[in-house]
């Protein structure tokens, strides 16, 4: 008996932390970047600024910055939208 209140009480609190999380400024900020396509918005300054590069090391650097940035910030909206996921779960 003790057990199963124990695992009401751990829900009951994981619930009003989702809630709390969800109703947030961290959990709205969160929404806005996964809305948001940064990474393109990068990758075209980025490319602006290396049209007038000629050295050849320099455009492939660049290329392969990007492209670590793009990876990792793929992985970062994944893990945003199952955190968003969990909250709205949560939350209902």
């Amino acid at each position: 008996m003790a057990q199963a209140i124990d695992v009401l009480q751990q829900g009951l609190v994981a619930n009003k932390l989702a809630k709390a999380v969800n109703t947030s400024e961290a959990a709205t900020l969160l929404d806005e970047i996964v809305d948001a396509d940064v990474v393109s918005e990068l990758e075209a300054y980025v490319l602006s600024a290396a049209e007038g590069i000629e050295n050849a090391e320099v455009t492939q650097f660049l290329a392969e910055v990007m492209d670590k940035v793009e990876r990792k910030y793929n992985l970062l909206l994944e893990k945003a939208h199952a955190y968003n996921a969990l909250l709205k779960d949560k939350s209902a």
